[in-house]
């Protein structure tokens, strides 16, 4: 019973931060220019980064992506996670 307790509020946590990532990475698009310019600036290719973030997205931003995102555009680690 605890542990689908806790298997449950872990996935919650996980699905409220999947879902500021790519709040976050819609916002750091915007402030680039486009998903274009964030390709450029972030070395990612186009098509990843809309299936990220883009309409009808259809996969989520892990662990190692949203770190790589937030080198390349040297915010602090955990920037993607954080709701601003």
């Amino acid at each position: 019973m605890i542990d689908a307790e806790i298997k449950r509020e872990t996935a919650a946590r996980m699905r409220a931060i999947y879902n500021q990532r790519v709040t976050n990475l819609r916002a750091l698009a915007q402030h680039c220019g486009g998903f274009t310019h964030l390709a450029r600036d972030t070395g990612y290719a186009l098509t990843q980064l809309i299936r990220l973030a883009g309409p009808g997205r259809s996969r989520q931003i892990g662990e190692t992506l949203a770190r790589g995102i937030e080198v390349a555009m040297k915010l602090p680690t955990g920037w993607l996670d954080e709701e601003h």
